[in-house]
């Protein structure tokens, strides 16, 4: 072999081996890039996980309260019927309120959510109206108002209402439960 024939295969094998160190290294920045960015992929979907998660419990916390406050608020019901008093119907007025707030709150949900709030919110205010009338006539001495109000109109719209709340309450539970397991699962 001649000194020109040797230098050719040192060049060739200097060639070939900065050629692989050049895919080598692409092939290194490739492997980094895929790296962050899964990274990057993960942090973001851990953290609209979370942010479902925290909305789905946000939910979940407003039917709870209106749950609690439908319950309470037809044992202040209950309550005036055996005896009436300013205190206890304020009691009742501002259950009805939190109730109210509650549901508004929950309304922020879906659509399914905002339609069901609605029907919850209607069904509400025409308990409140009929809860007027059975204290009015509490007030009156009328036991046999009382007893048409409410048997006809109170107990089944309150029924109504605290069906719908309690409902949505155990379902959104629920949904918030099943969301943290999948953001756990993460």
């Amino acid at each position: 072999m001649t000194a020109s024939s040797t230098d050719q295969a040192r060049r060739g094998a200097v060639g070939t081996h900065a050629r692989w160190s050049r895919w080598a290294a692409v092939g290194l920045v490739l492997v980094v890039f895929g790296v962050g960015a899964f990274g990057l992929w993960s942090a973001e979907a851990t953290a609209r996980a979370a942010r479902t998660v925290a909305a789905a419990g946000q939910l979940s916390d407003d039917y709870q309260e209106a749950a609690r406050a439908v319950a309470a608020e037809g044992s202040y019901e209950l309550e005036y019927l055996a005896e009436p008093g300013p205190e206890v119907r304020q009691a009742h007025g501002q259950l009805a309120v939190d109730l109210v707030a509650a549901l508004t709150r929950a309304r922020d949900g879906d659509t399914a959510d905002r339609a069901v709030v609605d029907r919850a919110l209607a069904d509400h205010a025409s308990y409140l109206q009929a809860t007027d009338r059975l204290f009015a006539a509490v007030d009156r001495g009328d036991a046999d108002e009382v007893r048409r109000i409410g048997t006809s109109e109170v107990q089944p719209l309150f029924r109504q209402v605290r069906s719908t709340v309690g409902t949505q309450a155990s379902e959104h539970r629920n949904q918030a439960a099943v969301q943290l397991v999948a953001l756990r699962q993460q």
